[in-house]
């Protein structure tokens, strides 16, 4: 394994996510990605299906992040199939998060530090009054009003 796609809503939207990976000509969203050249290695055929799946609805407005495991095995995307501005490309392993009662992600009081950049569109905060912690997926964002 080279590449974990999270942030996912829930298990089902990722288990559709990895279906319709799976099997990207059984897809709907999907059947505009040409079949496996005969030449075209195999890793390189699933990063472009990737990379179509990332910028196709309903991926393409999820706040996932695509992280590469190791740094040697990184490929670009293809030009043009990049993903969307707001998912980012990290590096490295991910660490396990303890999940509420209701399956919410938990961090202990005291340790949930404010981020230096909005969520949504990564500029710095100038102002407090604007900024906000959405209650339904820990984001934090500019209000413009």
């Amino acid at each position: 394994m080279v590449l974990i796609i999270h942030g996912f809503p829930s298990d089902i939207a990722a288990l559709r996510f990895e279906w319709a990976w799976q099997h990207p000509h059984a897809s709907r969203r999907l059947s505009h990605v040409t079949r496996r050249a005969s030449r075209e290695p195999q890793f390189r055929f699933h990063l472009r299906v990737l990379s179509h799946m990332l910028r196709v609805p309903p991926w393409s407005r999820l706040p996932l992040t695509v992280r590469w495991l190791r740094q040697e095995y990184r490929q670009d995307f293809l030009p043009g199939l990049e993903p969307p501005l707001h998912m980012p490309v990290a590096f490295g392993g991910i660490r396990k998060v303890k999940r509420g009662q209701k399956g919410a992600a938990t961090i202990p009081p005291g340790q949930d530090p404010e981020p230096e950049r909005c969520s949504v569109c990564f500029r710095p905060f100038q102002y407090r009054i604007l900024l906000t912690k959405l209650r339904v997926c820990a984001v934090w964002c500019n209000l413009n009003l």
